[in-house]
C-alpha cells in the first residue's frame, strides 16, 4: 500500500492544478471581466476537484492490485510515471507557454500563425519525456516513482503561493451590478457560441 501514496498525492497535486488553482488564478486575475462573485465558483471547482481526484485515486489503486495479482508492478510503475510526464508536460504548458495563445473570445482562430508555439510545445513533450526515460535508466524506476511525491509537492506549493500572491485587497468584494441567475442558462446564440470545458 506504500506503493500507492505517489499516485494519490500526484492525483491530488493534478487535480489541485486543474480544478482549483487554474479557475481561482483567472478569476484573481481577470476579476472585473467575470459577471459573477468569487463564492459563485468555489462549490463546483472543489466538487470537479474531488471528483477527479478520487477518479485517479482509484484508477492507479486499480492498476496497482492488478499489476500485483499478475506479478506486474512494471505496468503500475510505468502509468504512473506517464501520468506524471502528462503532468509536467501540462503544468508547464499551462503556466509558462499560455502568453502568446489567441484570445478566447468566440472569434475564428487561425493556427498557422502559432506554429512556433506548436514547435515549442512538442520540443516540451519530447524533452520532459527524455528527462524521465534517462532517470529510469540511470536510477532505476523505483527511485524515480518515490521522488514523484516530492516534486509533486514542490508543485503544490508554488502553485498555492502563485494562488496567495494573486490575491488583492479587493478580490473578494461583492459585485453589486450583476446577479447570477438560472435564466438562459442552456440557451445558444444562432450565430457565435463559445464552449468552455
Amino acid at each position: 500500500m506504500k506503493k500507492l501514496i505517489p499516485s494519490y498525492i500526484l492525483s491530488l497535486v493534478f487535480s489541485f492544478m486543474l480544478y482549483i488553482y487554474e479557475p481561482l488564478n483567472m478569476y484573481l486575475s481577470n476579476k472585473d471581466d467575470f459577471w459573477f462573485d468569487i463564492p459563485t465558483i468555489i462549490l463546483p471547482i472543489i466538487i470537479a476537484f474531488l471528483c477527479l481526484s478520487i477518479f485517479f485515486s482509484l484508477l492507479f489503486t486499480g492498476i496497482y492490485f492488478i499489476s500485483k495479482k499478475f506479478n506486474k508492478e512494471k505496468i503500475y510503475n510505468i502509468s504512473l510515471l506517464v501520468f506524471f510526464i502528462i503532468f509536467i508536460i501540462t503544468y508547464i504548458n499551462g503556466n509558462y507557454l499560455i502568453g502568446n495563445l489567441p484570445a478566447l473570445d468566440g472569434g475564428k482562430i487561425n493556427w498557422n500563425k502559432y506554429n512556433l508555439e506548436n514547435i515549442i510545445s512538442i520540443i516540451v513533450i519530447v524533452s520532459v519525456s527524455l528527462i524521465c526515460i534517462v532517470s529510469v535508466i540511470k536510477f532505476k524506476i523505483e527511485n524515480v516513482i518515490n521522488k514523484i511525491s516530492f516534486i509533486s509537492i514542490a508543485i503544490l506549493i508554488m502553485l498555492c503561493s502563485s494562488l496567495v500572491a494573486s490575491i488583492k485587497p479587493h478580490s473578494f468584494d461583492k459585485k453589486i451590478l450583476s446577479t447570477t441567475t438560472m435564466m438562459n442558462y442552456n440557451v445558444e446564440s444562432t450565430d457565435k457560441n463559445f464552449y468552455v470545458l
